[in-house]
């Protein structure tokens, strides 16, 4: 399932110069630790991204550090398809990393019925701003999403990946 799911990922990743093999999650510094240093979301501890869905009028809503409570939904992601209508798009407890052409990817699976799944893109760019943005529902319930930026670089630390 990994596979299909990341397969969906491939055209959204952009080569890298130094391109990471490895990234095991790091829950304390809310990323990765990699062969080249830590990928650190930390900042956004307390923080949560938004991101609409230009199709429709849903909105996702990510926390890399916390759990976020929207309606009657506590998750570290959230679908919002009207105040009233939330949904678990990923869990804290889920959340497993990977790495395609050189990115890394975050996953994150929802409980209920019919769990929902999100994959997020964590594309390095050196010295820019972070921004993230929804790309598409690849399959039904499979939220695919990408935050570029410098956060996503790693950054040398003693507790990286030998």
């Amino acid at each position: 399932m990994t596979l299909l799911l990341t397969s969906l990922i491939s055209p959204l990743a952009s080569a890298s110069s130094e391109a990471i093999t490895q990234c095991i999650y790091n829950e304390r510094v809310c990323g990765c630790d990699t062969e080249d240093g830590v990928i650190s979301l930390e900042k956004y501890r307390g923080k949560t991204f938004s991101a609409a869905d230009p199709d429709s009028s849903r909105m996702f809503h990510w926390s890399p550090c916390d759990d976020i409570t929207m309606g009657a939904v506590t998750a570290s992601c959230v679908l919002e398809v009207s105040p009233v209508e939330t949904y678990n798009c990923g869990t804290h407890k889920s959340v497993r990393t990977s790495v395609r052409s050189g990115e890394v990817l975050f996953h994150m699976t929802g409980n209920g019925y019919r769990p929902k799944l999100s994959l997020i893109n964590c594309v390095c760019e050196p010295q820019k701003p972070d921004v993230f943005k929804f790309h598409m529902e690849g399959l039904p319930g499979v939220f695919v999403f990408g935050l570029n930026g410098d956060s996503c670089c790693p950054k040398a630390n003693n507790a990286t990946v030998s």
